[in-house]
Order: C-alpha cells, then sequence, then structure tokens
C-alpha cells in the first residue's frame, strides 16, 4: 500500500486531512508514525514558499510521499494579518484561544461592515515520480470575523470566522460540510485529483 505522511504536527489539520484522504488506498501517516518529533522551521514570507519549505523538509527526513499545508487567517482591517504568523500570532506561549481573543480584542472597534476576512490555505505534495518538483494546490474561502467566538468544532480562528453561505461560524460546522466548503477542503480537493492518478479509491 502507497503510503503519503502528513507534515504536521496540529492534530487538527492530521484529523481533517485524513477525512478526506479515507477513500484512497493509502496508509495516511503523521510525522510521529515515522518518527518525526523536530520542527522545519518556517522562513517563507507566502503561505506557498512555506508550505513547500516543509515538504520538501520533512521529504528528506522521511523518503516517502509528503503533504505539507501552510495556511491562514487574513483580515483586511488589520492589513492582511496574521497571514503567515497566524500560528504564532501573539508570540511564544499564545495558544489558539488567546490568539483569537487577541484578535478580537485588536478589532473591538471595527464595525461589522468593515471585518472582511479570509482563509488561506498552500498545500505541497513532494515525492510523486511524475512531479519531481513537486506541485502546489491553493484553497480560499471568504468571510467576516464575528465579535466573539460561536461553537467548539474546529481549531485556531474557526469560533471566529463567519461563513456568510452557513450562516455559522467555521466551529459550528461538521468536519464534512467544513471539508467541502473550507480553504483546506478545496486545495485538498485538487491534491485529491492528482492522488487519484496516483492511487485507486477503496
Amino acid at each position: 500500500m502507497k503510503k503519503i505522511v502528513l507534515a504536521t504536527h496540529n492534530v487538527g489539520k492530521q484529523r481533517e486531512i485524513k477525512s478526506r484522504l479515507s477513500k484512497y488506498n493509502l496508509e495516511v501517516l503523521s510525522l510521529g508514525d515515522v518518527g518525526i518529533t523536530n520542527q522545519i522551521e518556517e522562513t517563507g514570507t507566502s503561505f506557498r514558499e512555506n508550505s513547500l519549505i516543509k515538504a520538501r523538509g520533512y521529504y528528506e527526513l522521511c523518503g516517502e510521499l509528503t503533504l505539507a499545508e501552510d495556511s491562514g487567517l487574513e483580515v483586511d482591517a488589520l492589513l492582511g494579518r496574521p497571514g503567515v504568523e497566524s500560528a504564532r500570532y501573539g508570540g511564544v506561549g499564545f495558544n489558539d484561544q488567546d490568539r483569537l481573543l487577541l484578535l478580537l480584542d485588536e478589532m473591538k472597534n471595527i464595525p461589522g461592515w468593515n471585518r472582511g476576512a479570509r482563509f488561506v490555505s498552500c498545500m505541497s505534495l513532494i515525492g510523486l515520480p511524475q512531479e519531481p518538483s513537486g506541485i502546489v494546490c491553493r484553497g480560499i474561502i471568504e468571510g467576516f470575523i464575528t465579535h466573539q467566538p460561536i461553537g467548539l468544532n474546529g481549531f485556531g480562528y474557526d469560533p471566529i470566522f463567519w461563513v456568510a453561505l452557513e450562516c455559522n461560524t467555521m466551529a459550528n460546522l461538521s468536519i464534512q460540510d467544513k471539508n467541502r466548503i473550507s480553504h483546506r477542503g478545496k486545495a485538498l480537493k485538487q491534491v485529491c485529483a492528482y492522488l487519484e492518478k496516483l492511487v485507486p479509491s477503496k
């Protein structure tokens, strides 16, 4: 069975991606499954650059087909912040809850009509023989920042990201609905199009 390594230590991302890849005849492995505990430093200035840096770095360490993602939240009123710093916003010691509360505090005087934002995901797949330089897929979902957290599902900024078409936050969606509409789901759909050429569905 063909193996694919998910190049993330983020359990939430692993869960969402594994759910989507479950229909393929693939052994989906985490970094821990292949004995990798170190972090590849994200030195890029864009989601694309960081996803490629991680995919190439972890591929060199494990030698298996490797899928990496870099994603984040861009808020218009904050001139695109937190952007590529989304997972590190606020500095060392901040957890997901701390980061979203910091962002809400920064936006406390921003009216609803100016709270536009988007989630962006870039996924890089390294290790395909027919694509030696790798492939990069990008997904975006537009939305708005709420005034307070709503919902208990998901992770990161999901509780404060309102999806107008769903009349709900990301954190109130099922994993199936989130995979259908989210930035990560859209990028992963493109990745799956490549995987279908490589491995059969179950």
